[in-house]
C-alpha cells in the first residue's frame, strides 16, 4: 500500500467520523471501539510513566470522538434515533447499547442530516464528559513553599496523576500527612526494610553514603515567595538582596539523581539510624534544611514516617508558575 493510498484512507476515516448522516458497518464500529479502549485505559493505568498518560489523553479523546460518531452512524444503520447516543454517558446503559450495536444487523439507510448546532453541541458534551471522567485520574496542585527547591518552586502549578502501584525510590510523591491529612509533596528516598540515617547532612541508606557531586550555588531573590509569602533561609548575610544556597547533585542506588540544597550546619544534620517497618516510607525535601519531612516527627510538625497507603498522587508536569511564567511553562517533574 502506497503512502498516498494510506493518506487517502486516513482522510476518509476522519471525514466519516464527522458524517453523522452516514452509516457504519459493525466491523469498523468494533475496530474503533477497541481503539478507544486501547488508548483510554492505559492512559489511566500508567503510574510510572504518568507523563505518557498525559500525552495519551488527547489521542484517547480523538479516538472517543471518532467512536461516538460511528456509533451514531450505527444507529442510523439500525434506523434508530441518533439521540440514543446520549445513553453512552451512562456507564452501564452505554455499555449495553454498545453491545447491541456490535451484534445487531443494520437496515437500509434513511438520509437524516443533523444540523450543525446539534453536531457541535453533542461534540462539546462528549468532550466535557471525557474531561470530567479523566479528573478521577489527575489532580491540580499548587506548590506553596520552597521545601522542594531547586526542582519545584513556590508558585508552581502542577498536574499530578493518581498513584497506582508502589512508588519507586527517588520519585516525587504527594501524600497525606499522617497526623493532619494535609497534602504534602516530598521525594521518596527509602522504603520498607531500609535503614536511614543523616550524617553531617549526607543521606545514608543501609549504611552507605549517597554520592554527592557539587553544583553551582543556587542564587535567588531574597524576599517573600509563593502563596505563603515565606522568606528563604540563606548562607549569605541578610543585608544582601540575593539569597545563596549550596547546591549538590545527589544520586540514589537505583541511579536516580536530583539537585538538593543546603545552608550549612542545621538541626537534624545528624540523626540516629531509623529502620523502616513494613508499609512505611521515608521522604525528604530537596531543600533539605528548609523542609518538614520524615526527619521531623509529627509531634514537632513533620510527617515522620509515611504509610504507603497515604500516597495519593504522583506529580507529572509543571503547567505554569505564578512567579516565573516564562521559565516554568510545561516542565516535566523529575
Amino acid at each position: 500500500m502506497t503512502d498516498a493510498t494510506t493518506s487517502l484512507i486516513s482522510l476518509a476515516l476522519i471525514r466519516d467520523s464527522f458524517d453523522w448522516a452516514g452509516r457504519s458497518g459493525r466491523s469498523l464500529y468494533v475496530i474503533l471501539l477497541a481503539a478507544s479502549i486501547a488508548l483510554l485505559v492505559p492512559s489511566l493505568q500508567l503510574p510510572k510513566l504518568s507523563q505518557w498518560g498525559l500525552l495519551m489523553y488527547p489521542l484517547a479523546g480523538l479516538s472517543l470522538m471518532s467512536y461516538v460518531s460511528h456509533a451514531i452512524r450505527r444507529l442510523n444503520d439500525l434506523e434508530w434515533s441518533r439521540w440514543l447516543a446520549w445513553l453512552f454517558l451512562a456507564p452501564v446503559v452505554g455499555a449495553l447499547l454498545a453491545i447491541v450495536l456490535i451484534f445487531r444487523k443494520g437496515f437500509a439507510l434513511r438520509n437524516r442530516q443533523p444540523s450543525f448546532a446539534s453536531r457541535m453541541g453533542f461534540s462539546c458534551c462528549v468532550l466535557l464528559a471525557l474531561f470530567i471522567a479523566s479528573r478521577a485520574s489527575w489532580h491540580p496542585f499548587n506548590i506553596p513553599s520552597g521545601s522542594m527547591k531547586p526542582n519545584l518552586l513556590p508558585g508552581d502549578y502542577l498536574i499530578a496523576m493518581r498513584a497506582l502501584g508502589r512508588p519507586e525510590r527517588g520519585e516525587v510523591i504527594l501524600f497525606r500527612h499522617p497526623a493532619t491529612a494535609d497534602i504534602y509533596i516530598k521525594r521518596l528516598v527509602a522504603m520498607s526494610g531500609d535503614s536511614v540515617q543523616m550524617v553531617d547532612g549526607v543521606l545514608h541508606l543501609n549504611g552507605e553514603a549517597m554520592a554527592m557531586s557539587p553544583l553551582p550555588d543556587w542564587v535567588e531573590a531574597r524576599g517573600p515567595q509563593g502563596p505563603l509569602g515565606l522568606t528563604p533561609r540563606c548562607t549569605n548575610p541578610s543585608v544582601e538582596e540575593t539569597c545563596v544556597k549550596g547546591r549538590m547533585l545527589e544520586r540514589l542506588p537505583n541511579g536516580r539523581s536530583y539537585a538538593v540544597l543546603g545552608i550549612g550546619e542545621q538541626p537534624y544534620e545528624n540523626t540516629s539510624v531509623t529502620d523502616l517497618p513494613e508499609g512505611y516510607l521515608f521522604v525528604l525535601g530537596d531543600n533539605c534544611d528548609n523542609a518538614l519531612h520524615s526527619r521531623i516527627a509529627p509531634v514537632s510538625g513533620g510527617p515522620g514516617l509515611v504509610p504507603e497507603e497515604n500516597v495519593v498522587w504522583r506529580p507529572s508536569l509543571v503547567v505554569f508558575s505564578s512567579t516565573d511564567a516564562a521559565g516554568r511553562f510545561l516542565r516535566w517533574v523529575h
